[in-house]
């Protein structure tokens, strides 16, 4: 399966790309400018594709993932309909990849998110357990939210989201 992320250097689509990446997909995507998580897709060996264009949507992509912050008649969005291509919603794309698991836990709030999803990584870890541990935000300074990555192995699921998210779920 081949994943096309719009707008793949933001927090909450390269998470989604590091997942799809880790679960074995080809993964690639567009986005606006170079940020410091473009290099980071790239050095996971997910191809990051600077700047908008229609012919950046190709036949051979089998969905196209997009946010909210994509508007209707986005150039790559367009393409995508017009070749008929499946269209996966970013919040549909993550209830999907966290449900592959039988457990999940959901840690939301206004503050201390990535403190305490970063503790449930460690008990797991130290248990010996395989969990899928994501948060909203991770990078050089935070890696522990993805160290322990899971995959289809995984016991469960543990993913960090705002409040205003985790009605997606």
């Amino acid at each position: 399966m081949k994943y096309y992320l719009i707008g793949i250097s933001g927090i909450g689509m390269s998470a989604l790309a590091f997942m799809l990446k880790d679960l074995g997909y080809e993964v690639l995507g567009s986005t606006k400018e170079k940020n410091y998580i473009c290099s980071l897709l790239e050095n996971n060996g997910i191809k990051v594709i600077y700047g908008h264009k229609e012919d950046n949507i190709t036949k051979d992509i089998d969905f196209v993932v997009y946010s909210s912050a994509i508007k209707k008649d986005h150039i790559e969005l367009k393409r995508a309909r017009k070749l008929s291509l499946a269209l996966l919603h970013r919040s549909d794309l993550l209830n999907d990849l966290i449900n592959l698991h039988k457990k999940n836990i959901l840690v939301t709030g206004t503050h201390g998110k990535t403190t305490t999803t970063s503790l449930i990584s460690y008990i797991f870890y130290k248990a010996k357990r395989i969990l899928e541990s994501r948060g909203i935000k991770y990078d050089d300074n935070s890696t522990c939210l993805r160290l322990y990555k899971g995959g289809r192995k995984a016991y469960c699921t543990c993913c960090e989201k705002c409040l205003c998210q985790a009605g997606t779920l």
